[in-house]
């Protein structure tokens, strides 16, 4: 088998805009999940399968965990581990997350800290601060203690996983590449499997532990066998689609695009059967990874995806996710008149409420990340990366 994943070089491959819309979707659904922190009374989509819709939201972590193994190995299958090829791959990662992560850091600080200088002494709260400031500054908290993990700007600790998979990346890379297609698909499965394994077997050992469900979310560790299986597709489809497609590519992309969305709704409207764990983790691993090949490969709703105004959304999608929480408590802080008081305790009756005030805040939200996008995560992006390999 050869090295490479395709002979077609990453500069010339088309980008796949669809992808690029659907992170806005994945976006989409965690800050719907989380908006009951910032809105009340909370949005709901009623009826059984609106509830479990909700419930399943968190999953969208998941897709972003393929959807991110799936775009570095069509980016960089070819990545070796010569110094120079690592570093500017890992270069390439750190000014793509780095200065909006600490943007939304910054942002969302006096929220953090205001909780815990109500809430504890003032030296319990200094200490307790740094505890979990040092870890998240350095993208670690997910690492260790589930209780740092989300410490400070919530939905930051996936960005500490996604931190170990940039690491492992070159290596994965060069040895998955290796595999032939069957050994794809079978590492994939393993992969998988190995992930329910973890989802069900961790919490039912630490079930003495008030974390052991927590630890199964956050830490990485439980997470790369996710990310693997985006790889590993990634490498499948360079080369499906290299050099050219087959007569048939428009029917499988639409069967595969069809049947992961037939899987994930069915999945929904019976996911009072699963645990938790699993639930968020990897139930819908599987479906989520005929999705991508599937809008990936093309077909109408990959063409409709690619449309202008979504491939932006999709473009700032990160800066939506990763601000989230300093926009979405900023919104509760003008509407619930101005107060200064702990915003943990709980979401107060403000001017807006229900699905005004959600339509309301997903319009600042977007407006606000496209702004973001735009004006400091492309520029910083930019800057970071010459200045990090100038240096060097």
């Amino acid at each position: 088998m050869k090295d490479m994943a395709t002979e077609i070089p990453a500069s010339l491959r088309p980008k796949l805009n669809a992808l690029t819309s659907l992170r806005f979707f994945a976006a989409l659904a965690i800050f719907s999940l989380h908006t009951q922190y910032f809105i009340h009374p909370a949005v709901t989509l009623g009826g059984h399968f609106g509830r479990n819709a909700g419930f399943a939201s968190f999953s969208a972590v998941s897709l972003f965990f393929v959807l991110s193994g799936f775009i570095l190995a069509y980016s960089h299958a070819d990545i070796d581990l010569s110094s120079a090829s690592l570093k500017n791959f890992w270069v390439g990662r750190f000014s793509r997350i780095y200065p909006v992560y600490f943007l939304g850091l910054v942002a969302f600080a006096p929220v953090f800290l205001t909780h815990r200088f109500i809430t504890a002494p003032f030296m319990v709260a200094t200490a307790k601060s740094l505890a979990s400031f040092l870890p998240s500054i350095f993208l670690v908290q997910s690492w260790f203690h589930p209780r740092w993990a989300k410490a400070w700007n919530g939905p930051g600790w996936t960005l500490s996983v996604e931190t170990v998979f940039y690491i492992a990346f070159p290596l994965l890379a060069v040895f998955i590449r290796r595999l032939s297609r069957p050994y794809l698909l079978l590492l994939a499965g393993l992969c998988w499997t190995s992930t329910v394994v973890f989802a069900l077997l961790v919490p039912w050992l630490l079930s003495g532990w008030d974390y052991g469900v927590a630890l199964v979310e956050s830490n990485p560790f439980f997470h790369v066998p996710t990310f693997a299986v985006g790889i590993a597709l990634g490498i499948v489809f360079l080369r499906d689609s290299a050099p050219v497609r087959s007569g048939g590519a428009f029917y499988w992309a639409t069967t595969w695009t069809l049947l992961g969305l037939a899987i994930i709704v069915l999945l929904t409207a019976y996911l009072d059967f699963f645990p938790e764990p699993l639930v968020d983790n990897c139930l819908f691993v599987p479906a989520f990874a005929m999705l991508i090949y599937g809008l990936a490969s093309g077909g109408p709703l990959a063409k409709l995806l690619s449309i202008p105004s979504l491939v932006l959304l999709g473009e700032a999608s990160y800066s939506l996710y990763i601000l989230q929480f300093p926009v979405g408590y900023g919104f509760r802080f003008i509407n619930e008149g101005f107060a200064l008081k702990d915003y943990y305790a709980g979401v107060s009756s403000g001017t807006l409420g229900g699905w005004p005030a959600y339509a309301v805040l997903l319009l600042a939200m977007c407006g606000i990340s496209i702004v973001v996008f735009k004006n400091i995560e492309v520029p910083m992006r930019r800057y970071v990366r010459e200045w990090f390999l100038k240096s060097g």
